[in-house]
Formats: C-alpha cells, structure tokens, sequence
C-alpha cells in the first residue's frame, strides 16, 4: 500500500506513518477494492505557515489531499475532508483549515462547497522541495490564499 501514497518529498512513507505515531499528524486513506485511491494528511499543531500559525493557531491542518486522476469528481476528496473534519470534532476542535493554491480552482470550488471560509490570509507562498534529477532538488512556490471551516 504504501507505493500507492505519496510521501512527502525528500521522505518516505515509512517517515509520514513515524510522525503519525509521534502525533503530528494523521494520513487518512481511500481504498477500493485492494487499490489506494486517495488521500489526505491533517496536522494537530496547527498550520504550517508562519502566518496562518498566527491566525488559526488551534486549527487543525488539512494538507496533501490527493485523490487518483480517474477517480476525481467521484465523492472521494469530499468522504476523505469529512473524515478529518470528524476527527477533530471528536478531538475537541472547532474548526480546520487549509491553504489551496490558486493554480487549483477546481480544488477551491471543493472546499467551498462544503463550507470553507475565504481568510485574510488571501496571499501567502507553500514553498516545498522536489526532485529534478538524480540528488538534485529545486525549491517550488505556490502562491496559495488560506481557508477556514467550523466544524
């Protein structure tokens, strides 16, 4: 199964399900059949940005939602949300958050309708690490705009 999620750049899945265990964060996963077809990560401390830290510091992170191309439109993004969003309600939360990047409207029209809340953090950048060739990185950055649900 764990080919089947992606790990964080520079990371293996083995280290994401350590920073589980550890409570950093939770993986939830879709599966059909035998197949992974998609998933999610929620952040218990809060979100990874320095300015939405400072904003929504007691909400919860919702980060790497990925669901596989041929399943998109299908329910799974929407089923895989909800479950984070019952989770933190049952962790004592009261809302989630998220960033999306505004290269995405697809994924914005997702969270807005299930009731996610433009912010004042209209502007921000997720810089991430990815590989362009054998132990070379580059450093990308999406200009995002951060979002907020109650829950």
């Amino acid at each position: 199964m764990n080919r089947d999620v992606k790990a964080s750049w520079g990371k293996s899945f083995e280290e994401d399900l350590a920073e589980q265990d550890s409570g950093l964060h939770s993986c939830f996963i879709a599966i059909l059949g035998a197949k992974v077809i998609g998933c999610g990560f929620i952040r218990w401390a809060g979100p990874r940005d320095e300015a939405a830290i400072r904003l929504f510091p007691d909400s919860p992170e919702i980060y790497r939602l990925d669901v596989r191309q041929e399943f998109r439109s299908k329910g799974i993004g929407t089923k895989l949300i909800e479950a984070m969003e019952s989770s933190a309600s049952v962790k004592g939360f009261q809302s989630v958050s998220l960033g999306v990047d505004y290269d995405n409207p697809r994924a914005y029209k997702l969270y807005k309708r299930l009731g996610f809340e433009d912010t004042e953090l209209t502007e921000y950048y997720d810089e991430y690490i990815y590989p362009i060739s054998e132990g070379k990185t580059a450093t990308a950055r999406d200009l995002c705009r951060y979002l907020v649900k109650q829950i």
